[in-house]
């Protein structure tokens, strides 16, 4: 350790005689020492940003704090009052310093200064002679002026590699690159599930009237229907008249003034009688049928009224002929009696059911 220390005196000696070529080489102004004695005040300028190396007589000693113009170190345990040799070397090689004497500790008065010598001429360097017995502390003397610079020492071995510094900043973004070829189309997909149906659309406009069609085929016989006069004084025709019978089904056909009351198998509904149960029968036979007993198939208006007279009983109307033919044995129908439209177009079906209609005064 104590080989260590003198090499360290010799470089801190060697860089001190160079310090004056180097335009940021530290300056020592003034040593003061703290009324405890444990640490000593350096000021002076250019000692650097980072932490310099402080000797006291080829002593090393550990640094508090520093500045560019102040350093803060800490004095030997056993160090006695006395003229000290002070250096500063300065970071990050240390081979630039400053050197200051200062006396630390109870000393006697310091003298007035001499007069300024005559610098004297640079004398060849002698071999080193043997270290003589540490003399008595002298008083401070006054500072000598700056000697001249001397020659550049050689550059010293690199230091070791300093620690890695922090990440910087992430950078911009740069400007987005051009846009890539289209790649190869991938394969269809799997056919995704139906979606649910939609509401059902409002009826359109009637279209044109078609071209009348061949003549179909002859259909089957048709139900036959009964005919039978009524006699005046009757319950069901007052003043005489005909009844209707088809599939067990019986209507009145009275002679007299206007009707003001429904017949048997009628029920009234607004302006208008209708039949209470429907019978099962072609649209000709039922349109035939009506037309005998002195009523009519029931108009798509006519319909609607019997319907919207009572809601709640209209359920049995479903399947009921229109009077509205479209084709043989085809015409609108009910298909809804609950809908807002009740009335569908012409009916798929070449038998469905006959409930006549009569209106009233």
């Amino acid at each position: 350790m104590r080989r260590l220390l003198m090499s360290f005196a010799a470089l801190v000696a060697l860089s001190s005689s160079i310090a004056g070529a180097q335009t940021s080489s530290p300056v020592i102004y003034a040593v003061i020492p703290d009324a405890a004695g444990q640490t000593i005040t350096i000021e002076g300028s250019n000692f650097g940003s980072s932490q310099p190396r402080v000797m006291i007589d080829e002593i090393e000693v550990v640094v508090i704090a520093s500045g560019q113009d102040h350093v803060v170190a800490q004095l030997p345990a056993a160090i006695v009052p006395g003229s000290y040799r002070i250096v500063v070397c300065k970071a990050p090689k240390y081979t630039v310093a400053a050197e200051f004497t200062a006396t630390i500790g109870a000393v006697g008065s310091t003298g007035p200064p001499g007069p300024k010598g005559d610098a004297g001429n640079d004398g060849v360097n002698g071999a080193t002679g043997a270290t003589g017995p540490t003399g008595a502390t002298g008083p401070t003397g006054a500072v000598g002026a700056t000697g001249a610079t001397g020659p550049q020492g050689a550059t010293g071995p690199q230091g070791p590699t300093g620690a890695t510094g922090a990440q910087g900043a992430t950078g911009a973004t740069g400007a987005q690159g051009p846009t890539g070829t289209t790649g190869a189309q991938g394969p269809t997909g799997a056919t995704g599930p139906a979606g649910p149906t939609g509401p059902t659309g409002l009826q359109g406009a009637n279209g044109p009237t078609g071209a009348q069609g061949p003549i179909g085929a002859a259909g089957a016989a048709g139900s036959s229907v009964s005919i039978t006069p009524i006699v005046a004084g009757d319950p069901h025709c007052p003043n005489g008249g005909t009844m209707f019978t088809l599939n067990g089904a019986a209507s009145y056909a009275c002679n007299g003034g206007p009707r003001t009351i429904c017949p048997d198998g009628f029920e009234r509904r607004g302006a208008i009688c209708i039949e209470t149960q429907d019978h099962l029968a072609t649209f000709t036979e039922a349109a035939d049928f009506c037309n005998q007993i002195g009523a009519h198939l029931p108009s798509a208006a006519e319909m609607r009224a019997a319907i919207y007279a009572s809601p709640s009983t209209s359920g049995g109307f479903a399947g009921d002929w229109v009077a509205d033919n479209v084709a043989a044995d085809q015409a609108l129908y009910v298909a809804d009696p609950n809908a807002l439209n009740p009335i569908a177009s012409a009916s798929i079906f070449d038998s469905n059911y006959a409930r006549c209609l009569i209106r009233i005064e």
